[in-house]
């Protein structure tokens, strides 16, 4: 089913006082919420913590198990999310500046089995990068250190690989924006 997608924002307050924006996904017969970012607090200041709260709520179903990985972007900037529990992500931002602030969302699903094969080989190769670093510190004799060299950067290179196949597993579903105000 082919999904269009459009920005619902929900005004006012809500009995938990957050303020509440919603995305909603439309199809020929449900609608549907997708994400929903809260902020707290509802009106912030510029000296005020402000902590966002992203939530997934989707009936999303495929035959493969897949992750749901958020990437949130703040005035252009990556912002850490932790992911506390299924469905839950949560930023906390340090003193916006006064004005206007800008929030990007990207919504991204993967195969599951393909990322944790691919995620198991990308720490194997880091483990493999970090002996390697241990050996070429303590290596003094000039052939071997090239060797190690030589070993370290197609480990480097095996982990580029390794992490464009990663980034290639993800298919976007959605971004959405979001502007807020710090006073």
């Amino acid at each position: 089913m082919k999904l269009l997608f459009s920005l619902l924002f929900s005004l006012g307050l809500q009995s938990n006082a957050f303020a509440a924006v919603k995305l909603r996904s439309f199809d020929s017969k449900f609608l549907t919420s997708i994400l929903n970012v809260q902020m707290q607090p509802e009106a912030p200041h510029s000296n005020d913590q402000i902590t966002l709260f992203l939530n997934i709520d989707t009936d999303f179903s495929s035959s493969e198990e897949m992750n749901t990985i958020l990437e949130a972007k703040l005035d252009g900037l990556s912002i850490g999310l932790l992911n506390p529990t299924t469905g839950l992500w949560i930023a906390a931002l340090e003193s916006a500046t006064v004005g206007n602030h800008f929030l990007s969302v990207s919504y991204y699903l993967e195969d599951k089995a393909q990322a944790e094969v691919i995620r198991a080989n990308l720490s194997q190769i880091e483990q493999d990068i970090a002996i390697l670093d241990g050996q070429i510190s303590m290596e003094e004799d000039a052939g071997n250190l090239a060797v190690l060299q030589a070993a370290r950067a197609a480990k480097v290179s095996d982990q580029t690989s390794a992490l464009s196949s990663l980034s290639a597993l993800k298919t976007l579903v959605t971004t959405e924006s979001f502007n807020f105000i710090v006073q």
